[in-house]
């Protein structure tokens, strides 16, 4: 417990580096979506701040505070932009994500 939460207090830190874009972030296995803030960042960066070499240097990452102490980390399946097509990935514990660019049509 205590390493996750040191975890994500680094993470926390990411928004002075990271680019922070609105996105829709739909929870695939509920089809619920979320207009929310998130953080995208390479592996490399989020590495780097967090002190774990667990994450891919070569893979990018959205990162979403839900509230204090609870964030999701997608690794996304392709290293690419987010657009409003949408980009699919995996958090921390497998679950499937969609994140799109597209905010107009979020719900």
């Amino acid at each position: 417990m205590k390493r996750l939460f040191l975890v994500l207090f680094l993470i926390s830190q990411l928004v002075v580096f990271a680019e922070t874009k609105k996105v829709c972030a739909t929870y695939k296995n509920s089809n619920k979506s979320y207009l929310v803030d998130a953080q995208i960042l390479s592996g490399m960066e989020l590495a780097k701040a967090t002190y774990n070499f667990q994450y891919n240097a070569l893979s990018k990452y959205v990162v979403i505070f839900w509230g204090q102490g609870e964030a999701s980390v997608i690794e996304l399946d392709l290293p690419f932009d987010i657009n409003v097509f949408g980009s699919t990935g995996k958090d921390q514990k497998g679950y499937p994500w969609s994140i799109s660019s597209n905010t107009s049509f979020c719900f």
